[in-house]
């Protein structure tokens, strides 16, 4: 097999143990100059400064084998190891060859930097191509003193075969291997499948990585190195070129480390590819070659599942996140070297514990039965829990309604299980998981400050991230002091409350969000914040302007206004009044099971999200309900999209009362809720 030799440290180390006669093939002559100051830097550097010129050369001649010094042009020699040329240590010594070949134009020297040998690699295949007689034309060969340079300048934008050690002119025995592993992008909050190829090939080392990266996947290769060799692997000094494909998605983070990493033992031999099937693989990797854990490994485990990929290798710390898909097996890693376990088939480790159930409510959770008073609120609080729907409160500061609004989440179902997995995939891509592998089971509460910008609020950025409208899901969307709120931030609002999506269009594509929330939103009744109505000193058109920064086409979206009066000092005394949270949320259940009956077969699942034409269907009014609706909507103004949202009110009012067709009590109850179609009393 070739060999090659690498200087380090001052001596000439052999890449694998040379035995007795083997063969290394090296360019002579040594010059008599770069001898003298080399050997100065060499640990005999004493004894050899005082060796100069011909002496020199006799000395580099005699330690490999030449029997006369050779002072012509570059020719090739072949330096044979004997035993008594070959000290125990493997290595022999500096003054038998310190410059592989010296020309007036092209010097390719051999530093002390163990990956510096390789930066004169194409110097070097220029000077033996034309000692070994090789011609850029053969039908004209270059005559004349300085032959050898004229060919080296006409061939230095030629390829040229590299050669192997043992035999001239052949094509080298060593070729390129190319790996593959697979992977995953997020976008978005889904994952997509993505190709890492690995390209191992000679030639001067490089690290390359192509296929529209970030700046975190372009700096993996410093990871990759340092992981690779810190957990005992040897790192290849070869051409290494990475590819991630689709070529045209961006890749983001911190995953692809460890498919890199994989992809560069396949092809070194150290990883039997295909051991264990079709896997994919995603996991940071730190300096030392442990496995960090990284976002959304819930939604690679979906994809994986979607696309028929059996097996998943993820960091430790994300193995029981990822457990939780059924139908794909998931290996958990926590070192580098325990991958390249699990991949040559390997029996797996321990499985780690799996988080508890999230921790029962304890006796200070808040409770509906906290609020004081505002009876009207509550009622209007069950309702919106039973049907899904949105909830603006009106009233004075300090009146309840901040509590209101935070215990709304306390009355709401708990999710089901593929709710679970869908609010969980969508936490999972944004990091905010407390507990690796506990899942999301209570509906989200979210409760964005009203400086938030539109991209936070709705999502945005590029590549599009989501924004709180996304992270409350299947959850609570509370917007304190809604009109002090951006006018664009609140108006951005109005497609995702009709549609329960959003769309974010961006230069490099178009990315959808779900975001299927319930908007509660709270305000005061003037800008002043005064205490009640009855003693404001804003005028009615101060009111009025305050209110108006909410504007018509977003009120037609909330479903239900609730005015709140000020809190007296009758309703602090005593014990609190009305049914506690566990009392209501029974209620509420009971009601969300008569809409998934109803519901069957459908991708509808509550009340608010019923289309126009089911709507008509099962809401069919009697007589008298339905002219009370039409004097409504003539004295009140209601639009169309109003009128569809006091039937829908009005079904979830007779599903709390155990109704199965709508009356006009139902109507009026609904009515009632409609406070801000009306102008705003003075």
């Amino acid at each position: 097999m070739p060999r090659s030799l690498v200087l380090k440290n001052g001596t000439i180390d052999f890449r694998s143990a040379p035995g007795v006669g083997s063969t290394f093939r090296i360019l002579w002559p040594l010059i008599p100059e770069r001898i003298s100051r080399n050997d100065s830097h060499s640990p005999d550097s004493s004894s050899t400064t005082k060796m100069m010129g011909r002496s020199s050369v006799e000395r580099a001649s005699a330690a490999i084998g030449l029997r006369e010094p050779h002072h012509g042009p570059p020719v090739l020699t072949d330096l044979r190891v004997f035993d008594r040329a070959l000290p125990p240590s493997g290595a022999a010594s500096l003054a038998a060859v310190r410059v592989v070949a010296v020309t007036p134009v092209v010097e390719a020297a051999v530093h002390d930097d163990v990956d510096a040998p390789l930066r004169g690699e194409r110097a070097r295949e220029r000077v033996e191509q034309h000692a070994l007689g090789g011609r850029h034309d053969e039908q004209h060969p270059p005559a004349g003193r300085h032959a050898h340079l004229r060919t080296t300048r006409r061939q230095r934008s030629t390829t040229y075969w590299n050669r192997d050690i043992d035999g001239r002119g052949r094509r080298p025995e060593q070729s390129s291997v190319l790996a593959r592993v697979l992977s995953a992008a997020l976008l978005g909050v889904e994952a997509a499948l993505v190709r890492v190829e690995v390209d191992v090939t000679p030639g001067l080392p490089a690290f390359t990585t192509v296929g529209l990266p970030d700046s975190a996947v372009r700096e993996s290769r410093e990871r990759v190195r340092a992981a690779i060799r810190n957990a005992g692997f040897a790192f290849p000094l070869d051409r290494i070129t990475v590819n991630l494909a689709p070529a045209d998605v961006r890749k983001e983070g911190a995953s692809f480390d460890l498919p890199i990493a994989l992809g560069i033992l396949i092809a070194t031999g150290c990883v039997r590819d295909g051991a264990i099937g079709p896997v994919a693989v995603v996991g940071e990797l730190a300096l030392d070659g442990q496995i960090q854990a990284v976002r959304g490994a819930l939604a690679v485990g979906l994809v994986c599942r979607r696309r028929g990929i059996a097996t998943l290798l993820v960091p430790a710390a994300n193995d029981a996140e990822a457990s939780a898909v059924d139908g794909v097996r998931v290996l958990g890693a926590a070192t580098l070297r325990d991958a390249v376990t699990l991949l040559n088939g390997g029996a797996p480790p321990a499985a780690p514990a799996r988080p508890g159930p999230e921790p029962t409510p304890a006796a200070d959770e808040p409770d509906l039965a906290d609020v004081r008073g505002q009876a009207h609120a509550k009622r209007a609080l069950e309702i919106a829990a039973a049907g899904g729907h949105n909830v603006l409160l009106v009233g004075p500061p300090g009146g309840g309604k901040t509590m209101l609004a935070r215990r709304l989440a306390a009355i709401l179902p708990p999710l089901s299980r593929d709710e679970v997995i869908e609010v969980s995939a969508i936490w999972s891509v944004a990091g905010l998981l407390a507990d690796r592998g506990r899942l999301v089971t209570r509906r989200p509460f979210r409760a964005p400050h009203h400086t938030i910008s539109v991209s936070g609020l709705v999502g945005g950025g590029s590549p599009p991230h989501p924004g709180e409208i996304t992270l409350a899901h299947r959850g609570v969307l509370f917007l304190d002091e809604a009109p002090e709120f951006q006018p664009h931030a609140l108006e951005s609002l109005r497609q995702p409350l009709e549609d329960g999506s959003v769309s974010i269009a961006r230069a490099a594509g178009v990315s959808d969000f779900p975001a299927r929330f319930q908007l509660v939103a709270a305000a005061n009744p003037c800008r002043r914040g005064c205490a009640s109505l009855d003693r404001c000193v804003c005028t009615p058109a101060e009111r009025a302007r305050y209110l108006g920064r909410l504007s018509r086409p977003l009120l037609d979206r909330i479903d239900l206004h609730v005015e709140l009066p000020a809190v007296t000092p009758d309703d602090l005394r005593g014990a609190p009044t009305g049914d506690d949270a566990a009392t209501v949320a029974r209620r509420v259940a009971r009601a969300r099971d008569l809409q998934r009956a109803r519901f069957a077969g459908t991708r509808t699942l509550v009340n608010a999200e019923l289309a126009p034409r089911p709507l008509r269907r099962l809401c069919r009014l009697p007589a008298d309900a339905e002219e009370l609706l039409g004097a409504a909507m003539r004295q009140l103004g209601l639009s169309a999209r109003g009128h569809d949202r006091v039937l829908r009110v009005a079904r979830t009012i007779a599903d709390l009362g155990g109704a199965d067709a709508l009356a006009a009590a139902h109507v009026a109850e609904a009515l009632q809720y409609r406070g801000l179609d009306r102008p705003w009393r003075g």
